[in-house]
């Protein structure tokens, strides 16, 4: 993985931009299977959110 330092501000807003979608996404899938506590410990561990990213195919 490149430092910050070597991405271009659009290549930033990018990354910024799909890790936003993919929380969205998260977020709806999750409310929607109302998996509310999955979704209270996404927000609180990165950990977690990582395995449920995989495990949702997001």
């Amino acid at each position: 993985m490149r430092s910050t330092a070597f991405f271009s501000d659009n290549e930033r807003e990018e990354g910024r931009e799909e890790g936003s979608n993919r929380m969205g996404k998260l977020i709806f899938l999750l409310s929607e299977q109302s998996r509310n506590e999955d979704l209270l410990k996404a927000a609180k561990e990165a950990g977690y959110r990582e395995v449920l990213l995989k495990e949702l195919n997001i």
